[in-house]
C-alpha cells in the first residue's frame, strides 16, 4: 500500500502488476545505449470512496509510441489517437471485467523522477478526476528500479517529484510468496494439442528402426536385381539361339536340330512354335529340278519357221 501521511489518497499496487510491468520497462531501457527508451500505457483498477480514498491497480495496458521526438514517451498525434481508442475500448469492457482506466504509467529514463509538460497535458485531457493516479518508474542498469505515484490535489499535481518513492520489487516490498502465474482468459479458447503428451509406448519407438531396416533390405534387393538384369542384357539366350538355328536349317536337317536341343528347350513354348514355323516354311519351299541340256539340233527344231 502506497500512502503518504496527510494526503487524501492511497494506492494499492498488486505484486502481479509489478512482476509483469517491470520486464517491459527494462526491455525499453535496453533498446538504446545512451539512456534507453521510455514506455507507457494505461493503468486499470478500481476506486473506493473513503478517507483517504483508495485506488487499487490490478492491471495495465501498454500503448506504443512512435518516438518522433526522441526516446522520451511523448505521444504524437497518431499515438494520441491510439491512446484515446484504447481508453474507449477499456471503458467498454469495464462492466465485464470490473476494471476501468484509473490513470497512466510510463518509465522515466531521464534524471530525477518528475512529470513533464507532456504528462500534465495527458493527465488533464484524459484523466481529470480527483481520484486518478499516475505512476512513473525509473529503471537502473545495476540496481532495483524505483517508482513513484502522482495525483491531483485541489486541481493541481505536485509534478516536480513524487512524495514517496518505492522499489519496484516484490521481495523488497515485503512479499513472502513468489509471483504466481496469471490465470488464462476464460474467453480465449485453449487448443487441445497444447496439453498433448509426447510419451509413447516402447513398441512404437522400436517400430521406427524396424521399418528402416526392412526398407533398407528392400532397396538392396532391388538394386541387386537391376544389376543382374543389366549384366545379362545383350547375352544370347541358349533357348533363343537354338530356336534360331532350327529356323535356319533346311527341312531335311530339322530332325537332327531338334534332337540336338536340350530337353528343357524342347518343352519351351517358343521352341515348339519355331519348329512348326520351320516345317511349314519347308513345305512351301519350291523344289528345284535340274533339266539335262538338250542337243542344239533339238533346240533348233523347236523354233518356229520364219514367214516368207
Amino acid at each position: 500500500m502506497w500512502q503518504v501521511s496527510g494526503k487524501s489518497i492511497c494506492v494499492q499496487l498488486l505484486f502481479d502488476v509489478i512482476d509483469r510491468m517491470h520486464p517491459q520497462v527494462m526491455r525499453g531501457f535496453s533498446m538504446l545505449k545512451s539512456r534507453g527508451a521510455e514506455i507507457g500505457g494505461i493503468l486499470l483498477g478500481r476506486s473506493e470512496a473513503g478517507l483517504p480514498r483508495k485506488v487499487s491497480i490490478e492491471d495495465f495496458h501498454e500503448v506504443r509510441c512512435e518516438y518522433l521526438a526522441g526516446p522520451s514517451y511523448n505521444l504524437s498525434e497518431k499515438d494520441l489517437v491510439a491512446f484515446e481508442a484504447t481508453i474507449a475500448h477499456l471503458n467498454s469492457g469495464a462492466e465485464r471485467t470490473g476494471l476501468s482506466p484509473v490513470g497512466f504509467y510510463r518509465s522515466h529514463t531521464r534524471d530525477e523522477l518528475y512529470m513533464d509538460d507532456a504528462d500534465l497535458v495527458l493527465a488533464r485531457r484524459y484523466f481529470p478526476n480527483h481520484w486518478n493516479v499516475f505512476l512513473l518508474i525509473k529503471p537502473f542498469p545495476t540496481r532495483t528500479s524505483l517508482g513513484g505515484f502522482f495525483f491531483w490535489e485541489e486541481g493541481t499535481i505536485h509534478h516536480e517529484s513524487s512524495y514517496l518513492q518505492f522499489p519496484l520489487d516484490r521481495i523488497k516490498l515485503g512479499a513472502t510468496r513468489p509471483a504466481t502465474q496469471r490465470q488464462p482468459d476464460l474467453e480465449r479458447p485453449i487448443l487441445p494439442y497444447t496439453a498433448r503428451s509426447f510419451h509413447r509406448p516402447v513398441w512404437q519407438w522400436l517400430l521406427i528402426p524396424a521399418l528402416l531396416v526392412v526398407g533398407g533390405v528392400a532397396v538392396i534387393v532391388t538394386r541387386r536385381d537391376v544389376g543382374i538384369s543389366k549384366a545379362s542384357f545383350g547375352r544370347p539366350d541358349p533357348v533363343s539361339q537354338s530356336i534360331r538355328s532350327v529356323s535356319s536349317d533346311p527341312a531335311h536337317q530339322l530332325p537332327e536340330a531338334v534332337r540336338s536341343l536340350p530337353k528343357p528347350a524342347l518343352r519351351h513354348p517358343a521352341t515348339a512354335a519355331a519348329i512348326k514355323r520351320t516345317a511349314k516354311n519347308a513345305r512351301k519351299r519350291p523344289v528345284r529340278m535340274s533339266v539335262a541340256p538338250q542337243e542344239e539340233s533339238e533346240v533348233e527344231l523347236q523354233r518356229p519357221a520364219p514367214r516368207r
